[in-house]
């Protein structure tokens, strides 16, 4: 399974225009943050991230959830309950179906995943990250090992006991410098 950054995986249209990574990542969350679908009615009770318990924010998501994930052309559902938001269809589908989110064996490249979320209507990168403890092996930029921040919430996912090969590895040093600067 290859892993990757929003900017790589993304097939959302709005967030596919964005320029750089912070770009990308900050859109993404505007549309798929717990908090944004909450003021949607869409996330569910206890979903983590999520912010206050109020009623309105806790709704159900089966009554505004269209069958096909939204809107095709553009990826966005709007939401049900406030004004300026939009939420992103293939997030939606992919957390409507997460449970039958599974992907059959083989090798799969970034445009594999692609390919399979614009066929399923499913997110790629929260696919990629749904699989990762189904994979046996898993490639990624050693970044997403060493930086602590982004380690955190991928490399967490991973077993105890894993073997890890870093390709270039004569670049980790300058690399965890620059992590913990």
């Amino acid at each position: 399974l290859c892993l990757s950054s929003r900017k790589n995986m993304c097939i959302h249209p709005r967030v596919e225009a964005g320029v750089d990574r912070e770009a990308v990542d900050s859109i993404c969350r505007s549309m798929t943050a717990t908090w944004v679908r909450q003021s949607a009615g869409k996330a569910r009770p206890g979903e983590r991230g999520a912010r206050g318990n109020d009623a309105r924010n806790i709704g159900s998501s089966s009554s505004s959830s269209s069958s096909n994930g939204g809107n095709p052309v553009t990826g966005t559902e709007p939401a049900t309950d406030i004004e300026d938001v939009t939420l992103c269809s293939f997030y939606e589908k992919y957390v409507d179906e997460e449970s039958a989110a599974e992907i059959p064996g083989g090798v799969y490249s970034l445009d594999d995943l692609k390919d399979l979320g614009k066929k399923k209507g499913w997110c790629p990168y929260f696919v990629a990250r749904h699989m990762l403890n189904r994979a046996t092996i898993v490639v990624y930029n050693y970044q997403y090992m060493l930086d602590p921040k982004v380690a955190n919430l991928v490399s967490r996912e991973l077993e105890q006991e894993s073997i890890v090969v870093f390709d270039e590895a004569h670049n980790i040093d300058n690399v965890c410098i620059e992590a913990f600067s």
